[in-house]
């Protein structure tokens, strides 16, 4: 693919469909998409919280609305409640006080306008209001809770064309079971890659694959084809790239995915540009040499002008991309900010969060006004994704957060965040896949290419869970070893010489799931056994 990666950062949005049915379906684009995975969590009454959720662009959208789903603190004030901004403007109140224990999971769903689906990112802002409970201070508004935003939050909408008119169109609408044919029997490593490249991209998704029999007839109801498709008028020709099959005797829409090269447009962030129902193959650029840093304009993550209210607290979040992000760890980060002045020796303090984890403190100078600050990023571990959530603190004299005069603070979108290569060896399963290169080896079984289906789960939660491209996988299906010095994925029953495995599988099934629930891995276990080193 010739064109700019950076172009197109915008669109790295992937979208889950959850609905049952492929005529129509209701589709969200997560926090937990965007690499939020737990969420945001509001402590402190009148503080904001600011997040961004990407607006697709290319369709014609109903019943699109913002849908949060809330954990609320029991023991709250009767009038406790949460605000809610959309693009600098109020759009609703939410009742959280005086709520039982059965009834703190809240869902709430806020609609938007045309002016809103305008633009490329929708700016979110909460604001809780915690007031306490009876007594005297009943009618107090700084009580003390919580609001936790769940990661399954987002941007929610129906497709206004049920039809199935472009790729991307079809790919949203699929339900959470998708059926999948290969055409063909799988003899190449690239023709495994392919099958592969679907796996990965549905499981990422949330989606099970019913595998149907390859030997099955032509006409067998699929939503996916791998290889070449008998039932399109393309006979014998050797079919390149992805293309969208209309309904017609008893087949309902499909997509046919080629074999012959790679379909980099199945993956963040090109699937949110396939407005089209045919292309070719397509190859994403490939990266020459050793790494080298990389500077991301806030703009590119989301960031707009909007301008947040400050009395005590205002948080932002945004999340690196996490295809961009290979080899690399956040190292520095340049903000370009409009702050209120402080109190004389009680100075705003910024605290910079990467992961939950604090990697810097700042103090931004007491006069306010247009500020630059450049800050570095301690190195706290290099987990898989980056969800950067920065905090600003305003105190007065004595220290508390509560008697200042209210005002506002921004962030402005040519703000920076600075990455440098990762060159310490990984010593975690977290760790491990940012420290792959532009190509990893993968090596399995000749079996994998006789019954590719049988290695799909195992496999494509592997490269899910550690951010992997399944085209710049080098698949060995025979009996090489690995390279010295080399990162490499083996899937394979005996260890290679030279080498240790600490776990070890025969059969049954593997899941690895994070402290906050995120499942990084649930596969089945082949009775041919893989090892972890």
């Amino acid at each position: 693919m010739k064109s700019d990666y950076g172009k197109y950062l915008l669109a790295c949005t992937l979208f889950c469909a959850i609905s049952a049915g492929t005529v129509h379906a209701e589709t969200v684009s997560t926090l937990s998409q965007q690499g939020m995975t737990d969420g945001l969590s509001l402590l402190d009454g009148g503080s904001p919280a600011s997040f961004y959720m990407r607006v697709p662009a290319d369709m014609a959208l109903a019943n699109a609305h913002i849908r949060l789903h809330l954990d609320v603190a029991t023991g709250l004030g009767q009038d406790s409640l949460l605000q809610v901004f959309i693009e600098g403007q109020p759009r609703m109140q939410v009742a959280i006080g005086d709520l039982s224990d059965a009834n703190t999971d809240r869902v709430v769903n806020i609609p938007l306008t045309a002016r809103d689906l305008e633009s490329r990112y929708l700016a979110v802002r909460v604001t809780p209001v915690f007031t306490d409970k009876g007594g005297a201070h009943g009618s107090g508004i700084h009580g003390y809770g919580y609001v936790r935003i769940l990661p399954d939050s987002g941007f929610v909408f129906d497709d206004a064309d049920r039809g199935a008119r472009s790729i991307r169109g079809f790919l949203s609408m699929l339900g959470p079971t998708v059926r999948v044919r290969l055409a063909g029997a799988i003899k190449t490593p690239q023709e495994f890659q392919a099958v592969l490249a679907v796996s990965t991209y549905l499981q990422a998704q949330g989606r099970r694959i019913d595998w149907v029999p390859s030997d099955s007839a032509s006409t067998t109801p699929a939503d996916i084809i791998i290889g070449d498709n008998g039932n399109n008028e393309a006979g014998a020709t050797k079919l390149h790239g992805m293309h969208l099959v209309p309904a017609a005797a008893g087949m309902p829409t499909h997509l046919v995915v080629g074999t012959s090269g790679p379909q980099a447009l199945l993956f963040s962030p090109w699937t949110d540009l396939l407005v089209g129902v045919s292309y070719g193959d397509s190859s994403a650029p490939g990266r020459k040499g050793p790494p080298v840093g990389r500077v991301f304009p806030l703009s590119q993550l989301g960031a707009t002008q909007d301008v947040v209210p400050l009395t005590s607290r205002a948080s932002w979040s945004f999340t690196l991309p996490l295809d961009m992000m290979r080899q690399q760890a956040p190292s520095h980060i340049h903000l370009n900010m409009v702050v209120p002045p402080s109190v004389p020796g009680n100075p705003l303090m910024l605290h910079v969060f990467d992961n939950g984890e604090l990697r810097n403190v700042a103090a931004l100078p007491e006069h306010g006004g247009p500020v630059s600050v450049d800050l570095p990023l301690v190195e706290t571990g290099h987990a898989a994704a980056d969800s950067i959530r920065l905090d600003l603190l305003r105190q007065d004299f004595s220290g508390s957060q509560n008697t200042l005069t209210p005002s506002f603070a921004q962030i402005l979108p040519s703000s920076t965040i600075t990455t440098n290569p990762v060159s310490l060896p990984a010593d975690t399963l977290d760790a491990i896949g940012r420290t792959f290169g532009a190509t990893t080896s993968v090596y399995v079984l000749a079996d994998a290419l006789t019954h590719p289906d049988v290695w799909m789960a195992t496999l494509a939660g592997l490269v899910n869970m550690l951010h992997l491209n399944p085209y710049n996988l080098v698949i060995h299906a025979d009996a090489s070893m690995p390279t010295d010095g080399q990162p490499f994925i083996w899937l394979r029953p005996n260890v290679p010489t030279g080498f240790s495995a600490p776990v070890a599988f025969d059969h049954g099934r593997l899941r690895i799931v994070e402290s906050n629930g995120t499942v990084l891995l649930d596969a089945e276990i082949s009775q041919k056994g893989c090892t972890s080193g």
